[in-house]
């Protein structure tokens, strides 16, 4: 997948209201989406050449709900477009005054 494929995907998961930041989100946002790529899927390389272009990347949810449906709707669109995810953690984030949940997934 692109990062063109993978923003739509996300895109596809958003509710009314909620945007969608590519790697950072502006102070002061509130409830909204952060997406990136972290690097290249790790593949090995044959002939000084990666095999396979892939790339890894990460989706943060900011939050000031307990049951935030945002959430479902997250891992509903990754595994939708068949992008191996996980949920890797989910805490309080103090500069942002807001519940940040992490996924981390996989594009090859």
């Amino acid at each position: 997948m692109t990062k063109a494929e993978i923003k739509a995907v996300l895109t596809s998961a958003l509710q009314d209201g909620v945007a969608l930041y590519w790697q950072f989100s502006p102070s002061g946002t509130g409830r909204c989406l952060v997406w990136g790529e972290t690097g290249p899927a790790g593949s090995p390389a044959a002939d000084n050449r990666p095999e396979e272009r892939g790339m890894k990347g990460m989706v943060e949810l900011y939050t000031a709900l307990e049951e935030d449906p945002l959430f479902a709707a997250v891992e509903e669109a990754l595994q939708a477009a068949q992008l191996p995810f996980y949920w890797e953690s989910s805490g309080y984030d103090r500069d942002a005054g807001l519940v940040k949940h992490r996924w981390r997934w996989l594009s090859l």
